[in-house]
């Protein structure tokens, strides 16, 4: 078992100082499309997007937002429209469209240009969702495959109603790539809790009821439970795994079992609990 770290989100309206090591969050992606009324309803429809306000008229006039538009657009806008979509993780979507006789789809993927050319989405089940879009107008542009031959970490390529491509992705962006660079193998994950006076028997009563269920995971091999003689609010696990990348990841942190446990042991904590994961000599791989 793994416990999550807390932190403070990056919330709206704080804004980063230049010397913050935080990086600055992405905000929106902008996506042209033909149709305005059609994107829309693609986008909420069938990936799930939220429409937060749309559709806004585009015209290069002499009102504030138009002077705004043709600043950004150029001489070249002549009339068009656009509505702001919002993600489940707060990212935006821009939907454009435009009166303009070359307004289309591309004829293929300009990957070698400069510029952004393709978004990507976070899918439990890249095929489900790619029938999906297919059935809603859009198509699939390559096979599912697995990044890292044997991790179970998987993407494909599909394209809206308008030939933009999206790109479909089982896990998130870093969980997914950290992959490359971290060798794997065989690890021991070490956790101690410290529970609030009082709180210790329904601590170790939890932890006790988890570890069947924990067990049950791949990868997993033994787990033992210890209890401190010198302080009877302190418990140890000591837990070894075949894959330190599974019990590193949310297929492991984010078991619907482990989202239980966490959640009830939380208010039972006198502090933070301390892990760590150790791999065996023979696998690991000294800094360079």
């Amino acid at each position: 078992m793994q416990l999550r770290h807390r932190f403070r989100s990056y919330n709206d309206g704080c804004r980063m100082t230049q010397d913050s090591n935080q990086s600055a969050p992405l905000n929106h992606v902008g996506v042209t499309v033909t149709d305005i009324s059609r994107g829309i309803d693609f986008y909420t429809k069938t990936l799930g997007f939220r429409l937060v306000v749309g559709p806004l008229e585009i015209v290069p006039d002499d009102t504030h937002f138009g002077r705004l538009a043709r600043d950004i657009l150029g001489p070249r806008l002549r009339h068009g429209q656009f509505a702001h979509l919002v993600g489940s993780n707060g990212a935006g979507l821009e939907l454009f469209s435009f009166d303009d006789i070359d307004a289309g789809p591309r004829d293929e993927m300009e990957f070698w240009r400069n510029g952004f050319y393709h978004i990507a989405l976070t899918v439990p089940d890249i095929d489900e969702m790619i029938n999906f879009i297919s059935t809603s107008g859009g198509r699939r542009r390559t096979a599912t495959w697995e990044i890292f031959p044997g991790a179970e970490r998987f993407l494909a390529y599909a394209e809206d109603p308008f030939g933009n491509p999206i790109e479909l992705y089982t896990h998130g962006y870093e969980e997914t790539w950290k992959m490359a660079v971290q060798k794997d193998g065989p690890a021991t994950l070490i956790v101690e809790l410290k529970a609030k006076v009082g709180d210790a028997e329904t601590l170790l009563s939890l932890t006790k009821a988890v570890i069947p269920k924990a067990l049950k995971e791949p990868t997993a091999e033994t787990i033992e439970l210890f209890a401190d003689p010198s302080d009877d609010t302190k418990i140890c696990l000591i837990e070894r795994w075949g894959s330190r990348a599974y019990v590193t990841s949310e297929d492991h942190t984010k078991a619907p079992h482990m989202t239980e446990y966490f959640g009830a042991i939380e208010p039972l904590l006198a502090e933070p609990p301390k892990w760590a994961v150790w791999d065996l000599a023979e696998n690991h791989r000294t800094p360079t």
